[in-house]
């Protein structure tokens, strides 16, 4: 048999390998995706004024931090952001 076309192959697969999320990465995304979607729906409770002014914050954060690859880092970032919104939605729960 004729194995020339191998180390083709075998180079256009890593190649393609290369682009794909860690497990941990994957995790972390699918953590701040959760977190954003939650402040989504948190904000249907309030006013419209409010609710743009809000979500307009959640956006330009998560925007501000989008590039940011160490774990450690978006760890710290998901925690602050949880403590953040906790205490927002406990501000939210006392005025209503």
């Amino acid at each position: 048999r004729n194995f020339e076309w191998l180390p083709m192959m075998q180079r256009r697969l890593l190649s393609k390998l290369k682009n794909v999320p860690s497990l941990k990465a994957f995790m972390l995304r699918n953590e701040a995706l959760a977190l954003y979607r939650e402040i989504v729906r948190e904000t249907r409770r309030i006013d419209k004024s409010q609710r743009d002014e809000t979500l307009e914050f959640a956006r330009s954060q998560f925007r501000m931090y989008n590039d940011v690859t160490d774990t450690h880092h978006i760890r710290y970032l998901l925690m602050e952001g949880r403590q953040q919104f906790d205490a927002y939605k406990a501000l939210l729960n006392k005025a209503m």
